[in-house]
């Protein structure tokens, strides 16, 4: 199955050296200074099993 490609290079500002837990479309539903915060906070809006990353301090391309 494809999946269109999601641009997430507008977070790098905002979410920098965060965790950031994003919805089945691609939009953060909870962000945090570490995993568990940032998984707790999603669990509490409803979303179980939310997609998270940590995006990195630094301006790059990343390819997922």
């Amino acid at each position: 199955m494809y999946t269109k490609p999601i641009d997430l290079s507008s977070l790098f500002k905002k979410y920098k050296n965060k965790w950031v837990a994003f919805n089945s479309k691609g939009k953060v539903v909870s962000c945090g200074n570490s995993l568990k915060v940032a998984l707790k906070k999603a669990h509490k809006l409803g979303f179980e099993d939310p997609t998270v990353m940590k995006i990195p301090d630094t301006h790059y391309s990343l390819a997922l």
